[in-house]
């Protein structure tokens, strides 16, 4: 990701679904292969094509990629417009602002709960469809009121908040903290998660860390180490 904003390429659809784990040896694809042969999946044989059940991927420690980049913009440090999966989405982009690279930095702060917690830090749904009111007030009770200077760039934010940030939105502002919902480390763990996620999912995104510092955040090398240790 710090080879991309480098050279003015955002990503803009960072997700689990868009993370690759590579195989350190052939290991896993002879473990399917045997599998298959042994107890081959489920298929539907239609005129044009044949449709095989999934089976499960063994997990190896291979190295993470980050894939498909046809969402991806190029050439520029801003742009404005409508991207970003559901609930990885960027408050600028909800608000309508000109957004940066840095809605990839948002992005890989949530989806980073999301796979350490092994549930969703914001639903972002209202009856079940994608509500961009239930999704802000979920960001203010974990983040706190916007910065005025935030709201200023975005034609919408009055819908939301006031001028001096505070909101006036139809949804409730959820009871819930950072703190609360941390619920797989602890202690020293617990504060550098902590630090991390409020490093990257702030209002201002010049306030948000590069890709480069991001990775050698304190939460994030402390992960690394210990998978280098494991082997």
């Amino acid at each position: 990701m710090d080879y991309l904003h480098k050279n003015n390429v955002v990503h803009t659809d960072i997700s689990p679904n868009n993370i690759l784990v590579g195989a350190t040896d052939d290991t896993p694809f002879s473990q399917l292969e045997k599998d298959e042969r042994a107890r081959p999946v489920a298929r539907k044989v239609l005129s044009h094509r044949t449709i095989y059940m999934s089976r499960p991927v063994p997990r190896t420690n291979g190295q993470l990629i980050l894939s498909d980049m046809g969402s991806a913009r190029f050439g520029q440090e801003t742009f404005k417009g409508d991207i970003m999966p559901d609930v990885y989405r960027a408050p600028e982009v909800i608000l309508g602002m000109e957004w940066s690279s840095k809605v990839d930095l948002w992005s890989v702060g949530v989806m980073i709960w999301d796979l350490l917690e092994g549930k969703r830090l914001f639903h972002a749904k209202k009856d079940g469809v994608l509500d961009d009111e239930t999704h802000l007030a979920e960001m203010v009770s974990l983040i706190g009121n916007p910065p005025p200077e935030f709201l200023q760039r975005s034609e919408i934010s009055a819908r939301f908040f006031d001028v001096a940030g505070n909101w006036k939105g139809s949804i409730p502002i959820p009871d819930q903290s950072f703190e609360d919902r941390i619920t797989q480390v602890q202690g020293e763990d617990k504060e550098l998660l902590l630090g991390f996620v409020r490093s990257v999912l702030c209002w201002l995104p010049e306030k948000r860390p590069t890709a480069e510092e991001m990775a050698y955040d304190d939460f994030l090398m402390q992960a690394y180490f210990a998978a280098q240790s494991k082997g």
